[in-house]
């Protein structure tokens, strides 16, 4: 999980994202490449309590400036098709 999550790097060979050699990025742009390309849900206590399952889904985009409607949609279809949001 740590190399699925780029919490780590490979020690030999390439770790690509979209075609982007993670281990060739500065922390920033490494940083700013998986905010916007790979998410991860934890089922613990740092969801927002008050919110659902779908909602906390939701809620992860909007601080990157994408709309509630727009997360809320990439959420549902999402849910009905397995994959990432995008």
């Amino acid at each position: 999980m740590r190399l699925v999550g780029a919490l780590g790097l490979p020690c030999t060979g390439s770790l690509l994202l979209d075609g982007k050699d993670l281990s060739q990025l500065r922390p920033g742009q490494l940083a700013d490449s998986l905010t916007r390309t790979l998410g991860f849900v934890f089922q613990n206590h740092t969801l927002m309590p008050t919110l659902t399952a779908a909602e906390n889904v939701q809620a992860a985009p909007v601080p990157l400036g994408v709309p509630w409607s727009e997360a809320r949609r990439r959420a549902r279809d999402n849910q009905s098709t397995g994959s990432q949001a995008g």
